[in-house]
């Protein structure tokens, strides 16, 4: 299945340091792209759960809104901290998104 966001739109979208600092269980001073790809597959995932009763799947055009979805679940999916803060509220309010478009109530 495709997915909503690239790991060099992660990149651009939050920094290299960054998602090293969120993926570099290793110590090895670079992004782990197997830790950020397995976060956008997962985010990728959930986003096709909502979405995929109301949208025949692969979507042809993505909208930017989905992307940015798609980066910051993503981000909320590597982030190890206790108390993550700043990334769990846009992980809610992008869940909380996704929910009335599965049901139909959107767009």
């Amino acid at each position: 299945m495709a997915q909503y966001v690239t790991q060099q739109q992660m990149v651009d979208r939050f920094g290299d340091q960054e998602l090293i600092d969120l993926t570099d269980r290793s110590s090895t001073g670079a992004i782990d792209a197997t830790v950020l790809g397995d976060a956008i597959s997962d985010a990728s995932d959930l986003i096709n759960s909502y979405i995929g009763g109301r949208y025949e799947l692969p979507l042809q055009d993505v909208p930017t809104i989905l992307v940015r979805t798609c980066a910051e679940i993503a981000r909320f999916m590597v982030f190890t901290v206790a108390d993550p803060g700043e990334v769990a509220n846009p992980y809610q309010s992008r869940v909380q998104w996704l929910t009335p478009i599965s049901l139909g109530s959107w767009g």
